[in-house]
């Protein structure tokens, strides 16, 4: 049992659900992440703003509604860290030709250069998270991921 000035806790209580183990293990990644993206020089871009960038290394081209789709984030998050971005020179946006209202999103060769610093340390990264855990048990955690995923959609969907 924890004391913290005149509260008692019984921890088991926060600790011994999947909620709190996944918003720990988030919270671990993105630590992780940006003390590595420091490591390597990116200390301009928060781990946020690196995501954009990284999807955007895979595909360019992209969409705002695609990007806060496959990122998970709102429409005005998602715009609030492409206008960054865009002043630092990292990404910029193209009128749609078909659609003069909405644009698509483009890397631009500085910030394909901040991914492509990560890009040797992203197998070993990957390595370092999966160390010790078997191919099946990996599956199986990907499974219930997505099944949890699953579960909350419906509570969950963004008007994207």
């Amino acid at each position: 049992m924890k004391q913290l000035d005149d509260i008692t806790i019984e921890i088991s209580q926060i600790t011994d659900n999947v909620c709190y183990e996944l918003a720990q293990t988030d919270s671990y990644i993105k630590i992780a992440v940006s003390k590595l993206l420091k490591s390597v020089g990116v200390t301009d871009i928060t781990y946020e703003q690196f995501g954009i960038l990284f999807v955007l290394s895979v595909q360019d081209g992209l969409y705002q509604r695609q990007l806060a789709f496959l990122l998970n984030k709102d429409r005005p998050n998602i715009t609030r860290m492409l206008d960054i971005l865009e002043k630092k020179g990292y990404v910029k946006r193209e009128k749609d030709p078909g659609n003069k209202r909405i644009s698509k999103i483009h890397i631009t060769p500085p910030g394909l250069e901040k991914v492509e610093l990560m890009a040797p340390f992203k197998q070993e990264f990957q390595d370092r998270i999966q160390k010790s855990i078997s191919d099946k048990d990996l599956e199986i955690c990907r499974s219930v991921l997505k099944q949890i995923r699953d579960n909350l959609e419906d509570s969950c969907s963004q008007q994207i």
